[in-house]
């Protein structure tokens, strides 16, 4: 659909409780209701339906899990250090 999640609303209600209600979370994808898709307001709607879900110790704990995985594979995680430069071959970093 080519229709804003407000174009949408401006067909359902002029409740502006009710809107604010059913579009609170436009945070989440980045857009005001006058900017953003439709559809994707409904995707993230339908999303929280059955519950959000959030990682146990909180998002942090995406890092912590993978820097056993990178040091396995012969990486560095490095925290807060200066980048001078970048080595790229065939397109990608080594």
């Amino acid at each position: 659909s080519n229709m804003t999640t407000e174009q949408a609303l401006d067909g359902i209600t002029s409740n502006k409780a009710l809107r604010g209600l059913l579009t609170y979370h436009w945070g989440n994808y980045g857009l005001p209701p006058h900017s953003s898709s439709w559809a994707v307001h409904c995707m993230v709607t339908n999303h929280y339906l059955d519950g959000a879900h959030f990682p146990l110790g909180g998002s942090s704990q995406f890092a912590a899990r993978l820097i056993p995985t990178i040091k396995e594979a012969g990486g560095a995680v490095l925290v807060r250090a200066p980048v001078c430069s970048l080595m790229v071959e065939g397109g990608r970093c080594c």
